[in-house]
């Protein structure tokens, strides 16, 4: 399912596909109670959130099953808002994307953190603005099943755009 501006008609379809629905896309939605359906869907593996223009949106998700959390802003992640799901994921998650468009990653060393003791089994990493660090290397070193990687980071003296 494919969420560009949540409506209450979209609500009461979402209700009646909570125990059902697998992958959520939204894209370019500001937080609001509706989202709080979401947070009864349990059996979410894909959860894509794209160009949020409010990072409650992040909050939302109360899934034990996501394989796959794609974030995708032209602005500065903040990790804090989206550790709720790395921590509820677990081993479950296999692919994580986070892309910044080299906007950054705030509080990179608590995401790192979160997943080195939340997510082992990442196959598939793709980071954009992230600063390379020991603890990143650190972490690139313990993931024994990646197989992709892909990286633009930026430079310790490189301007946040």
């Amino acid at each position: 399912m494919k969420i560009r501006n949540l409506t209450i008609n979209c609500y009461y379809a979402l209700e009646s596909q909570k125990s059902t629905l697998k992958e959520i896309e939204i894209e370019i939605c500001t937080y609001s109670t509706e989202f709080e359906i979401l947070r009864n869907c349990e059996n979410l593996e894909v959860i894509r959130i794209l160009e949020p223009n409010d990072e409650n949106v992040f909050k939302t998700f109360n899934t034990n099953c996501c394989n796959t959390l794609q974030i995708s802003s032209h602005k500065s992640i903040d990790s804090s808002n989206i550790i709720q799901i790395l921590e509820k994921s677990g081993s479950s998650l296999q692919q994580l994307e986070i892309n910044s468009f080299r906007k950054g990653i705030n509080l990179q060393s608590l995401l790192l953190k979160i997943l080195m003791t939340t997510c082992p089994n990442i196959t598939y990493l793709f980071f954009d603005g992230i600063k390379l660090s020991v603890q990143f290397l650190e972490f690139i070193g313990g993931l024994q099943k990646l197989q992709f990687l892909t990286l633009d980071w930026m430079s310790m003296n490189q301007k946040k755009r």
